[in-house]
């Protein structure tokens, strides 16, 4: 028999998506016993050096819902991940939905998104601030259960194929990432790289533009950028997820969407000061515009951001659960 090491990233996200669709009761045993067979299988495709091995031996075994079906029934199969992508819509839809209405009544807007839905939250006390947090908590539940029954128990365990909760990541991807914070670090920490990049004009007139407001958030953007390089050190170190990784992750995530609100709520994010090559009508546009575009633009961050953190302490609810 071959001792060299199966490719574990295949087979652990064909195990992960077996795992969504067993009942919790059968979940170790079922896995312990496919795990085996995985192993059997690739051995009898010639071992892990063989290439293509572990593909053909996944593929033997069919998609994972389907031998799940298999194992305990379609009717059982179906309704477990039913209920898995019921657990896991609601926190993420839920937090989504309630970073648009924390924006939007930051920002002070008197219109909704889609009006009844989405909309700044009521400020008349911190009763109704919080009858208004429950309201759309409800919506959302009541949101994603339609949602559900309408794709039907044959659809859902293709959606939780969608709804992955595992870390990805590999120690090359750590490598990389802890370049490209230590990059980022340098331009928005050192005045010099700073003013050079966010900066208009030529030559004697190039001038900085960055307002003091936005110069403010540096130290809770450093506050994420460290949170995001232990994050890549864990990962460096384990070379794959574990706990301390996914809670450093959910909490540099919630920090990075922290940054997109405040950035959101910024009278200015830019200062074009004259001699700049612009008049000042085009200056004021110019502001304005970049104002404008940042908003939209951290908005879809925040959101994701918060969707990221919320992922992590999913997985990490399903880790010390199994």
């Amino acid at each position: 028999m071959s001792t060299a090491p199966i490719p574990r990233a295949r087979i652990a996200a064909y195990l992960e998506r077996l795992r969504d669709v067993l009942p919790t009761r059968q979940a170790a045993s079922v896995l312990t016993e496919v795990s085996a067979l995985i192993e059997d299988r690739v051995e009898l495709e010639g071992g892990a050096d063989a290439p293509g091995a572990v593909d053909r031996a996944l593929a033997a075994l069919g998609p994972p819902e389907r031998l799940a079906a298999a194992l305990t029934g379609e009717t059982v199969s179906g309704d477990v991940a039913r209920r898995v992508a019921f657990g896991r819509l609601v926190p993420l839809v839920f937090a989504a939905h309630l970073v648009l209405a924390i924006v939007l009544t930051l920002a002070g807007a008197g219109t909704a998104f889609v009006p009844g839905i989405v909309g700044a939250l009521p400020m008349e006390s911190p009763l109704a601030t919080g009858f208004g947090v429950l309201g759309i908590f409800f919506t959302d539940v009541g949101l994603v259960a339609v949602t559900l029954a309408l794709l039907g128990r044959d659809r859902v365990p293709s959606l939780l194929h969608r709804l992955r909760l595992e870390m990805p990541g590999t120690r090359r991807d750590a490598v990389l990432a802890l370049v490209l914070l230590g990059l980022i670090g340098l331009l928005v920490n050192v005045p010099g790289f700073r003013d050079a990049l966010f900066a208009l004009g030529t030559g004697e007139q190039r001038a900085p533009i960055l307002s003091p407001e936005m110069l403010g958030l540096v130290p809770v953007l450093d506050v994420a950028l460290v949170l995001f390089a232990v994050r890549n050190l864990l990962l460096l170190a384990a070379g794959g997820e574990r706990i301390a990784s996914l809670v450093v992750d959910a909490a540099a995530s919630l920090a990075a969407a922290l940054v997109a609100v405040l950035v959101m709520t910024r009278a200015e994010l830019v200062r074009i000061p004259s001699g700049a090559g612009l008049t000042e009508a085009q200056a004021r546009t110019f502001a304005d515009l970049l104002l404008r575009v940042g908003f939209v633009v951290c908005l879809l961050g925040a959101v994701l951001l918060v969707a990221r953190a919320v992922r992590r302490l999913l997985r990490i609810r399903e880790l010390t659960a199994a």
